[in-house]
C-alpha cells in the first residue's frame, strides 16, 4: 500500500511540482480518518467511486462524508466514466 502512496505523490509532483502534497497511511474508517486529516490541512483531494445516488443511500459514501464534515475546502474528483 505504500508504493501506492508513493506513485500518487509522485503524479502530483510531476503535473504541479509547487503543490506541497503529504501522504500517511493510516487504519480505522476511511471518513472518519479524512476528516481527521482535514483539521489543519489547505484542502482535502478524494476520489468517488460513482455508485449513483440510490447505492450512496444505502451503503453512504465517505466522499460525501468529507464534504459535510472536513474542516476545509473538499475536492471530489469523479471517476473517470463520470467526467465531462
Amino acid at each position: 500500500m505504500l508504493s501506492v502512496l508513493e506513485d500518487a505523490k509522485a503524479l502530483v509532483h510531476e503535473y504541479a511540482p509547487e503543490v506541497h502534497t503529504e501522504t500517511l497511511l493510516v487504519e480505522g474508517h476511511a471518513a472518519a480518518e479524512l476528516v481527521r486529516a482535514s483539521r489543519g490541512a489547505a484542502m482535502l483531494v478524494v476520489g468517488q467511486r460513482g455508485h449513483g445516488a440510490v447505492a450512496e443511500l444505502i451503503l453512504g459514501s465517505w466522499s460525501h462524508q468529507c464534504v459535510l464534515h472536513s474542516e476545509c475546502p473538499v475536492l471530489v474528483i469523479p471517476h473517470a466514466r463520470d467526467r465531462s
